[in-house]
């Protein structure tokens, strides 16, 4: 599995999605997250591609999603 990357040494491509760490709630501490950035702005992947300008997501650290050589 790859390290955590911070955003201020390096993001992922536009569009291009990652697992973010994100703040928690009362809930949890941290939140793990599949999101991507869209004009230089992190946001939750969603089924139907809808973005809500209004849910930004403020992000420290992502790593690259890896899937299986097999997929």
């Amino acid at each position: 599995m790859s390290e955590w990357i911070k955003c201020s040494e390096r993001l992922p491509d536009e569009d291009k999605s990652a697992l973010v760490l994100q703040e928690g709630n009362d809930v949890c501490e941290y939140l793990v997250i599949q999101a991507a950035i869209f004009e230089g702005n992190w946001y939750a992947d969603h089924e139907n591609g809808l973005i809500d300008y209004d849910d930004r997501l403020l992000v420290d650290l992502w790593q690259p999603l890896s899937l299986p050589a097999s997929f």
